[in-house]
């Protein structure tokens, strides 16, 4: 069997590693990226990708932690609205660029599901 990851640069596998951890982080690394002016809710998020609020302010959270997002303002938990950090772009933008050739996408999405589902 070949190991999906020997298509990734060194790079692209420190941030799967690191940060995409499921579909849903992947989605939310994208979505934010795509969006980085904007700050934005769980709940919002939660609505645009049909997801669980609580699972989608777990993810938040969690990228939070690692730096690669960060909270915007101190409201209470529900309200709290996230945005990405400063080098957020420096950091996601070679995983947005290895999302655009096929081969390298399908390892990451390889990966990812091992992960998820224990493979």
């Amino acid at each position: 069997m070949v190991n999906t990851m020997d298509v990734l640069n060194d790079e692209i596998k420190w941030f799967v590693d690191s940060y995409v951890d499921s579909l849903l982080s992947w989605d939310i690394i994208i979505f934010l990226y795509n969006n980085s002016m904007k700050a934005s809710q769980a709940n919002e998020l939660a609505k645009h990708f049909d997801k669980s609020p609580k699972d989608v302010a777990r993810t938040l959270r969690q990228l939070k932690n690692q730096g690669l997002i960060k909270c915007c303002n101190n409201n209470d938990f529900n309200q709290q609205r996230y945005k990405v950090s400063h080098n957020f772009n420096q950091k996601v933008a070679p995983f947005i660029a290895a999302l655009n050739q096929r081969q390298q996408r399908l390892a990451i999405l390889a990966e990812v599901l091992k992960r998820t589902y224990s493979l």
